[in-house]
């Protein structure tokens, strides 16, 4: 299964879901490892829930770093599957 992304009408960041056997906390773990860091989605969810989600700013950099930084991601999702 791939990593689902939300199409963002707007706004400064982009929302992402991992797949069941993927936890975003293990996967931040993974891709800071390699450079690339989000913000895992348990944060944003009040009560419980988000620990499959994930939200990657894209503001605060180029574009050619939102790829590299994706680039890495993957890395990791490849890594943690592995």
């Amino acid at each position: 299964a791939a990593i689902r992304i939300s199409k963002p009408s707007g706004g400064f960041y982009l929302w992402a879901t991992t797949p069941r056997e993927l936890r975003a906390r293990a996967l931040l773990d993974a891709s800071e490892r390699l450079g690339a860091s989000f913000l895992f989605g348990e944060a944003f969810f009040p009560g419980a829930g988000g620990e499959h989600n994930f939200r990657l700013a894209l503001t605060a950099v180029t574009r050619a770093e939102i790829g590299e930084g994706i680039a890495r991601i993957g890395k990791a999702i490849a890594a943690l599957r592995a």
